[in-house]
C-alpha cells in the first residue's frame, strides 16, 4: 500500500483512521472495567469481577494484550495528529501554531466536562501534553524516539521507587482506592505515582507517534518486509515483557507489596507492543486494502465514539444496573455490543454527514466559522 493509496480525497490518511478506530474500540475493553466494577478492579484483577476461570482468563488477557497497549496506540496517534494538523493548516493558513494551541485548549475544555462525569478521562492529559509536542515536533526521528523511550523508562522506574517508599513507610491501607477499596484514600506517594505515570506514558508514546508519522510508518509507506520484521520484533519483545509483569504479581498472590512495582515490565512493553500492532495492521492493509474498512469510520469519529462510550456505559452499567453487578465475562459481552453499535452508527453517520457531531463542533469552534455538516 503506497502512500498515495492510503489518503482519502479529503486528505485524511486511511491507515491512521483505521488505527484510530482500532484504538478507540480497544480502549473500551479496559475502560469497561472502570465503568462496571469498583475502582480497584482495574488495577487488581483479584479485587472484583468474578472468581471463575472465564473471568480470570478475561482479566489476564486484558492485562497482556490490552492494558496500556490501546491507550499507548491512541497516544501515539494523538502525537501524529498534532503534526498532521500543523502540516495541513500550515499549507493554507498563517499561524498554524496559534490555531493548534486554541484547538487543544478547546480539547482541554471537552476533557474537563468529560471528567466531571467520569474520572478516567484522558483528554485533559492529551491537551496538557500538546504544548510539549508542538515544541518537539521538528526534532529528528531518532531524538523523538529517544525522548519517548526515556519517558517510558522513567515512569517504569517510578513504580519500583514508589513501591519502596510505600513498603518502608506504612501498611497495605496506603494503597486505598488503587488496590483495595474505592472509598479509601490512597497515600500521596500512590497518587503521585498514578498521575506522573499516566502523564509520562502518554507523552512518551506521543513523541514516538510523531516519529512514526514523520518516518512514514503510520501511512503505510514502509515496505512489507519492514513491517513484517517490526511486527515480529515488537510483539516478540512486548508480549513476553507483559507476561513477566503478570507472572510477577501473580506469583506474589497479588500482594500489595508489589502492586506498583509489578507495572514496570508492562510499561516497558507498551512501545514495542504498539509498534508491533501498527505493523501488523499495515501488513493486513498491504495484503487486503479493504480488510479494515469497518474501522475507518469509527476512527474518523474517534472523539465522538470515545465520549459516547462513557455515556452508554455510565447509563447502562451504573443507572439501569448497579456498578459491580456484572462480572468480567459479562462486561466483555457488553463491550462487543457497544462495538457493534458504534461500527454501524459510524458508517451510517458518515454516509450522511461529513464529520462526527463532536468533531464538527470542535472544528467550528476551532476556526470560529460555521461549516455545513450535511453531505
Amino acid at each position: 500500500m503506497s502512500t498515495s493509496h492510503s489518503v482519502h480525497g479529503d486528505g485524511r490518511v486511511v491507515s491512521i483512521d483505521a488505527l484510530r478506530g482500532l484504538a478507540v474500540l480497544g480502549i473500551l475493553l479496559m475502560n469497561v472495567v472502570s465503568f462496571g466494577l469498583p475502582d480497584p478492579a482495574y488495577f487488581n484483577i483479584t479485587n472484583d469481577g468474578g472468581d471463575g476461570l472465564l473471568d480470570r482468563a478475561v482479566g489476564l488477557l486484558g492485562e497482556v494484550l490490552i492494558d496500556q497497549k490501546m491507550m499507548g496506540l491512541f497516544s501515539a496517534l494523538f502525537g501524529a495528529s498534532i503534526v498532521l494538523f500543523i502540516d495541513r493548516v500550515g499549507a493554507r493558513r498563517r499561524h498554524p501554531i496559534v490555531l493548534s494551541c486554541w484547538r487543544n485548549l478547546l480539547l482541554l475544555v471537552i476533557g474537563l466536562v468529560h471528567a466531571s462525569f467520569w474520572e478516567g478521562d484522558v483528554l485533559i492529559t492529551y491537551a496538557l501534553c500538546s504544548p510539549i509536542l508542538l515544541l518537539a515536533r521538528k526534532l529528528r526521528g531518532r531524538t523523538l524516539v529517544a525522548l519517548g523511550a526515556f519517558c517510558m523508562t522513567l515512569t517504569a522506574a517510578s513504580g519500583p521507587l514508589a513501591q519502596m517508599i510505600l513498603n518502608s513507610s506504612g501498611g497495605a491501607g496506603q494503597l486505598g482506592w488503587y488496590w483495595f477499596d474505592q472509598d479509601l484514600d490512597a497515600a500521596p506517594v500512590v497518587v503521585t505515582f498514578f498521575v506522573t505515570d499516566s502523564f509520562l506514558r502518554a507523552l512518551g508514546m506521543m513523541l514516538i507517534g510523531i516519529a512514526m508519522y514523520r518516518s512514514g510508518v503510520l501511512d503505510g509507506s514502509r515496505s512489507h518486509e519492514w513491517y513484517r520484521r517490526a511486527a515480529i520484533a515488537g510483539l516478540g519483545t512486548g508480549i513476553p515483557l507483559t507476561i513477566a509483569g503478570v507472572v510477577w504479581i501473580g506469583a506474589t498472590g497479588h500482594s500489595w507489596r508489589h502492586a506498583l512495582a509489578s507495572n514496570a515490565p508492562t510499561t516497558l512493553a507498551t512501545a514495542p507492543m504498539v509498534i508491533g500492532l501498527v505493523s501488523t495492521v499495515m501488513l493486513l492493509l498491504h495484503r487486503r486494502p479493504k480488510s479494515l474498512d469497518r474501522l475507518v469510520p469509527v476512527g474518523r469519529m474517534a472523539l465522538t465514539n470515545y465520549l459516547s462510550q462513557t455515556a452508554i456505559a455510565l447509563f447502562v452499567l451504573q443507572e439501569v444496573f448497579t456498578r459491580g453487578e456484572f462480572d468480567r465475562a459479562e462486561l466483555l459481552l457488553f463491550t462487543f455490543a457497544v462495538w457493534a453499535l458504534q461500527i454501524i452508527w459510524s458508517q451510517w453517520w458518515l454516509t450522511h454527514f461529513t464529520q462526527g457531531p463532536t468533531e464538527w463542533l470542535w472544528r467550528v469552534a476551532t476556526y470560529l466559522r460555521w461549516t455545513p455538516i450535511r453531505r
